[in-house]
């Protein structure tokens, strides 16, 4: 299913604001996609890695249930934006068949510390 002009112009803005709010630099390519893509009529959105690695590690794919967004507030989005961000922010956790090493939850931390409280040199 391939996502309209309008519908991917109304997803880049939700995104860049779920960016600007969570301090992130993501490079993200939305797919337009139809409930049975997505295995679950409920579901409007899904991110996953590109599968190159760590050679692109900071772009992620974002499968989009086309009908399901299109209604869908502008502040609706923002927060399903955010949802989606949040995910990103927390992939470096989910690495690997190991538990976690200690450096990556902390490294997760302070993304998150960053994203939700500034950075220290900020007043």
């Amino acid at each position: 299913m391939k996502l309209s002009k309008h519908n991917l112009a109304r997803l880049q803005a939700a995104f860049v604001w779920a960016q600007r709010i969570s301090r992130t630099a993501y490079h993200v390519t939305f797919v337009g996609a139809s409930a049975r893509d997505l295995g679950n009529i409920d579901t409007l959105m899904t991110i996953e890695r590109t599968g190159r690695g760590t050679d692109d590690k900071d772009h992620f794919l974002v499968n989009v249930n086309v009908k399901e967004m299109e209604g869908r507030s502008a502040k609706q989005l923002r927060r399903d934006a955010g949802h989606e961000i949040l995910h990103a922010l927390l992939w470096d956790m989910d690495e690997g068949d190991a538990a976690p090493s200690t450096e990556t939850i902390e490294n997760v931390v302070y993304k998150l510390q960053r994203a939700l409280y500034g950075e220290d040199d900020e007043t």
